[in-house]
């Protein structure tokens, strides 16, 4: 008959809701899939950071062994940028070398020398580098020469208590192995019995700028370390010959007299028995032959000692150091200036360093019983 709904008012009937679906965005977690592009992204930033730093570590080497001597060596960059200058400022001159230790540094003035400063006359510039053992020599020499400074002549020390020094070019290795170019690593190799050194060379270059941090800390704020750590090298010699004057003009007895007795305890063996080790022979060889094959005229010198120094060879001694001189004025027919006799003992520091008033006297004595006789034989006429 009748229908419920007919009996209910149409205003009081429930309305039923519409369902609709609902859009189904993202959970609240991250699916697998995304979990896979993060890690993947991680992993190419991770890769892209170690390709960057390879490239800058390569990069640095390349400065380093081009353009960065400053770093590398300090001291040497110091020098170089100095013979630079003076060769620039008289492209007429013809450029002396002197090339030795701190022994040279101390002992030679070029203008005590005495010589002509004309605008043709011989320029003598003193690059003795403190610590060079004879090892350094040819080093330091092709150094000079792959940085593009070639001298017309060149003088080199011998300090004989250190033609005994074995294992010289693991001590290269050990002092300054970071800022040997691969070209130098090769010139040191035939000498070079151990493969830790190479191991250690490979790591530092690894390393990068790391292996020269305080290096490059120097050259930047110098003021923050000592100076016996870092003395301004351009302040060592202020008339750009390269001449390092001891600091002091003279010292008190007492402090020579330590000074010298620590010298003395130290080569005291070396000089009375004089073993005299290959590498050393081998070292002076190739500075001579690198000179000659340059076409430059080269001589050796002994360095001057305090009378103390001189009683310490015996008749064997001076026996095997004159066989060694024979070697170079016979054999390879190259000068030897013997200047170490004949000196006070107030002409040093400790017996083997001098102080500037024996300085002045040395670099006298050199140019006058020597240097000009040599070089008025060896240069051509300007």
């Amino acid at each position: 008959m009748f229908g419920r709904s007919s009996l209910v008012p149409p205003q009081l009937t429930p309305a039923i809701p519409t369902l609709r679906p609902i859009a189904v965005t993202e959970p609240p977690w991250p699916s697998r899939n995304r979990s896979r592009t993060r890690g993947a992204k991680a992993r190419l930033a991770l890769a892209s950071f170690a390709a960057i730093l390879v490239a800058a570590n390569a990069a640095f080497a390349v400065a380093l062994d081009a353009r960065l001597p400053l770093v590398r060596f300090p001291e040497y960059g110091h020098r170089l940028a100095s013979v630079q200058q003076l060769r620039a400022e008289h492209p007429d001159r013809p450029l002396v070398l002197a090339v030795g230790s701190s022994r040279t540094q101390m002992a030679l003035n070029p203008t005590a020398t005495g010589l002509p400063e004309g605008p043709r006359d011989p320029l003598v510039f003193n690059f003795g580098l403190a610590g060079a053992l004879p090892v350094h020599h040819p080093l330091g020499y092709r150094r000079l020469r792959a940085d593009g400074v070639k001298p017309d002549a060149v003088i080199v020390e011998i300090f004989p208590a250190l033609l005994c020094v074995p294992d010289a070019a693991h001590t290269v290795y050990a002092e300054s192995g970071a800022g040997l170019t691969a070209a130098e690593l090769a010139s040191l190799e035939p000498n070079t019995h151990d493969p830790e050194p190479v191991r250690r060379w490979v790591q530092s270059r690894a390393f990068g700028p790391a292996a020269h941090l305080q290096s490059i800390q120097r050259q930047i704020v110098p003021d923050l370390f000592p100076a016996h750590y870092w003395l301004p090298l351009i302040a060592r010699f202020p008339n750009g010959t390269g001449f390092h004057a001891f600091p002091a003009k003279e010292i008190s007895d007492a402090d020579r007299q330590r000074a010298t007795d620590k010298a003395v305890g130290a080569y005291r063996q070396m000089c009375r028995e004089m073993p005299l080790h290959p590498m050393a022979e081998q070292a002076y060889r190739e500075v001579v032959a690198a000179c000659r094959a340059d076409g430059v005229p080269v001589a050796l010198y002994l360095t001057a000692e305090a009378p103390l120094f001189r009683e310490l060879y015996t008749p064997e001694s001076r026996a095997a150091l004159a066989a060694f001189v024979r070697v170079f004025t016979g054999e390879l027919g190259v000068p030897v200036f013997d200047l170490s006799d004949g000196w006070e003992t107030g002409d040093f520091w400790d017996g083997h360093h001098m102080l500037p008033g024996g300085a002045e006297k040395f670099s006298r004595r050199l140019a006058d019983r020597h240097l000009r006789p040599w070089l008025a034989a060896v240069l051509p006429a300007r």
